[in-house]
């Protein structure tokens, strides 16, 4: 989707939002490259590198600060899908644990902490797996890997993830097919433009998680 004030872009997964540690570009880098007519273009939001889906970014600043304040809004609507180790049940889970960022080993990671900051994530479930579950995770804060450490806290961990699932669950999950992370950002709803109403943008499940 495309207007004067903003570009959502469906996001393939394994590439980074933007560049460094070591990586010459990302996405912000490659539009800037694109568009020379738009120079302040600007990330409104970031997405892991192996998370696919909707990635929005504003056109100029008072677009970038007027959609990060509707995305902020606990009325806003910014859903996941996410394959989850284990049995999810049918009522949806809330899960409000702060989160903190740390470096461990020279690697930056999140995790649950009192002095943390707010998160906010509910997991409901889409579709019962054999004994995962395809789970839908809607946020209203966008903390560092936010869906998953408050899936691992649950004890639901996301099916591929490197970082905060035990290893012999990657292996089991490679095994069955999977690549890389199940993680995609599947809608977004958001004013396109000042005064507008809102609309929903979604994106397909890629076929690598199909």
């Amino acid at each position: 989707f495309e207007n004067d004030n903003l570009l959502v872009l469906n996001k393939p997964a394994g590439f980074a939002v933007h560049k460094g540690s070591g990586l010459q570009f990302g996405v912000i880098d490659i539009i800037r490259q694109l568009r020379p007519g738009n120079p302040d273009i600007e990330l409104v939001h970031r997405l892991d590198r192996d998370t696919s889906g909707c990635l929005v970014l504003a056109k100029d600043y008072p677009n970038l600060r007027r959609i990060q304040a509707q995305l902020s809004a606990a009325s806003s609507a910014k859903t996941y899908l996410t394959l989850l180790h284990g049995e999810l049940g049918q009522a949806p889970v809330e899960v409000d644990l702060k989160l903190m960022t740390v470096r461990r080993g020279g690697e930056k990671r999140s995790v649950v902490d009192a002095d943390g900051k707010v998160a906010l994530t509910t997991f409901s479930l889409r579709e019962p797996i054999g004994r995962m579950s395809l789970t839908q995770a809607r946020i209203t804060t966008g903390r560092t890997h936010q869906i998953r450490v408050h899936a691992a806290a649950i004890q639901h961990p996301v099916a591929g993830d490197k970082k905060y699932t035990e290893r012999s669950l990657q292996l089991a999950m490679r095994k069955s097919g999977l690549r890389r992370m199940f993680l995609h950002a599947e809608s977004i709803t958001l004013s396109p433009a000042p005064g507008a109403q809102s609309i929903v943008l979604e994106a397909p499940l890629p076929d690598d998680l199909v």
